[in-house]
């Protein structure tokens, strides 16, 4: 790193100083962490999966698991190689309640679709919203598809608004919330049973963006009856 106003000595401003720690906002910093949780974690007679690394978090673990002496059994190993905050038993994850509540939709009426039927969104005929609030939530609802892939399809219009939204896109997405609020326990669901068997099914519309004449695709792909990844694209 640069040395630090006022500390360079004459004649030797253009010295650097070696880290000999990985401090908080370096580019390394969340790697070095990561790097440190799995060691912690696999001298603890931890597997780590290999098909999905995403199991080690940032910041915040969750821990889960059939036996509750485990898990307080690794919370106190943990807790001994780092200073860590126990926040109690989980009553969500993702953060759903929170969105609503801040969106003051908590009294609202859910919606039962993300979208009304054969609704085209465009950016003319309509009022300008010069907000960062829109990008917020759609910022929001885009982490949301990582486990709600029935609402990839409507955030993916809406994402095409980011920097020239209208009242009515702000409307829909309002919507989507509002959907969310109907069915908040749906999610992924991973089979404990075994399969080999790979499905792939795709479908592509024709032409149907009303500004660009795109189409607009979609995909899922399946190990037995467990979905693993999903897409909407134009």
């Amino acid at each position: 790193m640069f040395q630090p106003p006022s500390f360079s000595s004459k004649g030797e401003s253009t010295k650097v100083c070696k880290l000999y720690k990985s401090l908080y906002g370096l580019e390394q910093a969340s790697r070095q962490w990561n790097l440190k949780v799995i060691e912690v974690l696999l001298s603890s007679r931890f597997s780590q999966s290999h098909p999905d690394y995403s199991l080690f978090a940032k910041i915040d673990l969750l821990l889960t698991g059939s036996s509750s002496t485990l898990i307080l059994e690794t919370k106190a190993m943990l807790n001994h190689h780092f200073k860590i905050k126990d926040l109690g038993e989980m009553k969500y994850f993702l953060g759903l309640e929170n969105l609503i509540s801040d969106l003051g939709l908590i009294g609202s009426k859910p919606s039962r679709t993300p979208l009304q039927a054969n609704h085209r969104l465009t950016s003319i005929y309509d009022k300008g919203l010069y907000s960062t609030s829109y990008q917020k939530l759609v910022g929001k609802l885009l982490y949301l598809t990582m486990t709600r892939p029935d609402i990839a399809f409507n955030v993916q219009n809406l994402s095409q608004f980011m920097h020239s939204h209208k009242m009515s896109h702000m409307e829909v997405a309002l919507r989507v919330v509002r959907y969310l609020r109907n069915s908040p326990g749906l999610g992924i669901f991973l089979s404990s049973e075994t399969s080999q068997k790979l499905s792939i099914h795709c479908d592509v519309d024709w032409e149907t963006c009303p500004m660009t004449r795109h189409s607009v695709s979609g995909s899922v792909v399946k190990i037995g009856d467990s979905l693993i990844s999903w897409q909407s694209k134009k």
